[in-house]
């Protein structure tokens, strides 16, 4: 792995989509924050006592520190679109044990249509409160990147074994979380092959009239 050449790479893709997008119909604008300084990274990185996963730091150090991105654009160092985690600790799941709250829900009753007893009530107000639980679990070392509209969005996990992994995560839709994979060698996506998944999407897009913009990273999640 040489992400020096990651970074050219990628450096690359993006001029040629500026050049190439010039009816913006990938992005409405290309505003790029401008990339972070070294003392910048390491007084977010000394705040919570960790240590970004190194490809992410090396694309906010060294090609931008927001915006430019898929769907609603890359969320900043600080920002994570009103949620709030806690990197204080681990992210809890992992490649082999993700937290699908559909199945959750479903052993649950979640989703049963029933008329109220005042006992089932009580229940559903055990099932919030576990929907909850599962949530702030959710939140445990993470940092969320990516918007994608309709609850969905892409996450980086900063703490824990999955470490350096971008995951889907939907409470909205009643999905969970679920690591996203490279389709072919089935490895779970780092932060700059997820980021050069929608450059390479959105310049097919507009070189062959694919329509791959519109895309969601849902289709990354490979069982």
């Amino acid at each position: 792995m040489d992400l020096d050449k990651d970074i050219i790479r990628i450096k690359s893709k993006i001029e040629n989509l500026i050049k190439l997008d010039t009816d913006f119909s990938v992005l409405d604008n290309y505003d790029m924050d401008k990339a972070l300084s070294e003392k910048e990274i390491s007084d977010f990185e000394e705040k919570y006592n960790l240590e970004l996963p190194i490809e992410y730091r090396k694309f906010i150090q060294h090609i931008s520190a927001g915006k430019f991105g898929p769907f609603y654009g890359l969320l900043s160092l600080y920002d994570n679109d009103e949620h709030t985690p806690n990197l204080s600790l681990d992210f809890p799941y992992t490649e082999d044990k993700v937290l699908n709250l559909y199945k959750e829900l479903e052993i649950l009753g979640y989703f049963e249509e029933k008329d109220m007893t005042e006992e089932e009530v009580l229940y559903s107000d055990k099932i919030d409160s576990t929907i909850d639980d599962l949530y702030t679990s959710a939140l445990q070392g993470v940092k969320f990147i990516c918007d994608e509209g309709c609850g969905m969005y892409s996450i980086l996990i900063l703490r824990g074994e999955a470490k350096g992994q971008v995951w889907f995560f939907d409470f909205a839709n009643d999905v969970g979380c679920f690591p996203l994979k490279n389709p072919t060698s089935k490895k779970v996506l780092n932060f700059l092959e997820w980021y050069e998944i929608w450059l390479d999407r959105s310049l097919s897009s507009i070189l062959n009239d694919t329509g791959d913009e519109y895309f969601t990273y849902s289709e990354y999640i490979i069982n």
